[in-house]
């Protein structure tokens, strides 16, 4: 199933209870408040919400997802999609935006972290022109490695 009546927007304050939920369900090292309400105060934005709508026109947050630009790269900071709204294409969505918002700001490629044993996400990322470029032995706080994968744009 497709998801096509979304808009995908710039993070605010009154998304932050929404942002925190997601990333509970999905991450096993969450972001914390304090990383949400830091990204306020970027300009121009750099981390969006994705919101889908229902047939009344109410915005429910569904994913959330954000990179950071710097020297002709970009990174890629964090990417979720709520598990009731997962396999619906807003995963795709959301990282096709953030790659284009790169090539808006002068990127020639974009990086990201994931977990190695993160098949799912790995496969994704893939689809999308992503290749690995490292192993990042015990990256994470748990000890589990990770893979460095970039895409040339």
């Amino acid at each position: 199933m497709a998801a096509s009546n979304y808009r995908i927007r710039p993070l605010a304050a009154g998304d932050i209870e929404a942002a925190l939920a997601i990333e509970q369900k999905i991450q096993t090292d969450p972001w914390s408040r304090e990383s949400f309400l830091s990204e306020l105060s970027y300009e121009p934005p750099r981390f969006f919400i994705l919101g889908i709508h229902d047939s009344s026109g109410a915005e429910r947050v569904a994913g959330l997802g954000g990179c950071r630009s710097v020297s002709g790269e970009s990174y890629l900071l964090n990417l979720g999609v709520d598990p009731l709204c997962q396999r619906m294409g807003l995963g795709g969505a959301l990282l096709s935006f953030l790659i284009q918002l790169a090539l808006k700001q002068g990127s020639a490629a974009m990086h990201l972290d994931v977990r190695a044993d993160n098949e799912a996400a790995i496969r994704f990322y893939k689809s999308f022109g992503f290749q690995e470029t490292a192993l990042r032995p015990k990256m994470y706080r748990d000890g589990s490695d990770g893979y460095a994968m970039t895409k040339i744009l």
